[in-house]
Order: C-alpha cells, then sequence, then structure tokens
C-alpha cells in the first residue's frame, strides 16, 4: 500500500476508495523544525481524536474540509493537491511575530485578527535560491503579481527580502495560488478562527493562534479549496485556565512526558465540540 510518511503522520492511500487516503497520527513530538524530537506515549490517539473532533466542529459551521471521517485511531481524507503554504491566524502576539515586531509585547491581543502566510521549504532552498531559513514569511501585493519572502523571525526589512518574485518569472501555479487561491485561504482561515474561537471560548478557552493548511481538488472547470492535513495540539497556542494546552511548553523545554497531561486535557475538552458547534450554529 503506497504511504507518504512526515514527521508527526503518515497518509495511507486507500486502493479500494479512489480518491481518498487514511490519516495516522503517529507518537512523535517535535521543535524546531524538527532539530528536537521525542516520543510521547498515547499522543497519536490524542492528536487522532483531538483533530476529529475540531473537524466535525467545523463542518456544521459550513467550512469546506478534505476531512471525510473517523476511522478508529485514525481518520479518513480526501486526496487533495495541497497549497504549498502554512496559513497563520493570530487574535494575541506571540511566537515569531513577536520576534519580527519586537516593540509589541507578547499576550497583546491584536485588534483584529491576522492572516500570515509561510510557504513551505526544506533545506532553505527556492527554486535554487539559498534563503538561509525554511519557511519563509510571505508578503505579496492585492493583485498577486509581486512577492517578497522574508525571514520569519526577524523584522521585515521591505528593501532586503530574501527572494523577491515578479509575475513574469513565475511558475503558472504559483500565479495561481497568489492571484486566486490564497485569498480563498485567507477567507477559510478567517472562518476557522471565527469558529475555534467560539469553541473554546464556551469551554473557558482562549485562542491565541493556530496554523493550518489547505488544498484544492479541480473538477473539470470547478476548483474547490478546503481546510486539509490535521488541527490539533501540535496546531495552537491555547490558554486554558491558565495554563497551555498546546506544544508550546514542549518548544519552551518540557520534556514530552510533562506535555502528555495538557494533550489530554485539550482533547476532553475538544470532545464537546461536535455538540457545542450545533448549538453554536442553530443559535446564529
Amino acid at each position: 500500500m503506497e504511504c507518504i510518511e512526515g514527521k508527526t503522520k503518515i497518509l495511507e492511500i486507500l486502493k479500494g476508495r479512489p480518491g481518498y487516503a487514511r490519516v495516522i497520527s503517529k507518537d512523535d513530538i517535535t521543535a524546531g523544525d524538527g532539530a528536537r524530537r521525542e516520543f510521547m506515549t498515547g499522543k497519536k490517539i490524542l492528536a487522532n481524536a483531538t483533530t476529529c473532533h475540531v473537524f466535525e466542529a467545523l463542518g456544521s459551521f459550513g467550512i469546506p474540509l478534505a476531512f471525510a471521517e473517523r476511522d478508529g485511531d485514525n481518520f479518513i481524507t480526501r486526496l487533495v493537491k495541497m497549497i504549498p503554504v502554512e496559513i497563520v491566524v493570530r487574535n494575541v502576539a506571540a511566537g515569531s511575530y513577536c520576534k519580527r515586531n519586537p516593540h509589541i509585547k507578547s499576550g497583546t491581543p491584536l485588534v483584529t485578527p491576522l492572516v500570515e502566510f509561510f510557504y513551505k521549504t526544506t533545506g532553505q532552498e527556492f527554486r535554487s535560491h539559498n534563503l538561509g531559513c525554511d519557511d519563509p514569511l510571505m508578503i505579496f501585493s492585492d493583485d498577486g503579481r509581486r512577492l517578497g519572502f522574508y525571514h520569519p523571525s526577524q523584522p521585515v526589512d521591505h528593501e532586503r527580502p530574501l527572494l523577491e518574485m515578479n509575475w513574469e518569472i513565475m511558475t503558472m501555479e504559483e500565479r495561481r495560488m497568489l492571484h486566486g487561491q490564497l485569498m480563498f485561504c485567507k477567507i477559510l482561515a478567517r472562518n476557522v478562527n471565527d469558529a475555534l474561537s467560539k469553541l473554546w471560548n464556551a469551554v473557558g478557552g482562549t485562542l491565541i493562534d493556530f496554523k493550518i493548511e489547505c488544498g484544492y481538488h479541480a473538477d473539470g472547470q470547478m476548483v474547490e479549496v478546503m481546510v486539509a492535513d490535521v488541527i490539533d495540539c501540535d496546531s495552537w497556542r491555547v490558554v486554558w485556565k491558565g495554563k497551555q494546552l498546546s506544544k508550546q511548553p514542549f518548544r519552551d523545554g518540557m520534556t514530552a512526558g510533562q506535555v502528555l497531561p495538557m494533550y489530554q486535557e485539550a482533547e476532553a475538552l475538544a470532545r464537546k465540540f461536535p455538540d457545542l458547534a450545533k448549538t453554536l450554529t442553530t443559535k446564529s
């Protein structure tokens, strides 16, 4: 059976169900772009359950998803063409945002949610250009004809991008991404933020920020952009009763064993999301 393996999950193509795959989470927990790795016994079950709770809830809000259904301790997803971008939505200043904006104190609420895009790279390279970092911040013009890559953890110097591209040197796929797909991704990200914020508020939590990835399915002339991959404790920063229910403490130096109870707490709270979503969408 054909499989695609990543740092924290495996994608198993389903031969008997064309166009679908099984997502199998792993017990690995990583930080520093994979530089630090530990095994957290039970994480794969918690990660899968949390993602399923979240996606089932988002489905009630009408958000298009690649997620199809639960499959025991795994889940089934539609196979989509992934857009090579990480989309981060911030409600509160934290993480790399504060490194790029050192004048803003971590924990400062943002006036409006901020959507940021980071291009996914490996080996710190893009089209043989050495960027000096992976996953650079993307800043592009409204018409999608100019794109600059910037260091994700350093103040933005608009005069000195890591790499700058214009329409003429972009590939057709890059043009489609900048001129149309990312517009839909931004809308999806804001809708996910609105839904997730309501869900966490309903159980007494605060959604600081989160990351999603999107993909698209092309059927003739129709192109549907949807939320794909996973959404779990590795994807968000959440504060609940004064403590983090995310991977952040592991990034800060805690061991996998110390972080495990936070993942357990988050899964138990997220278990309420599908029913809460039905109530919230009925009220609205």
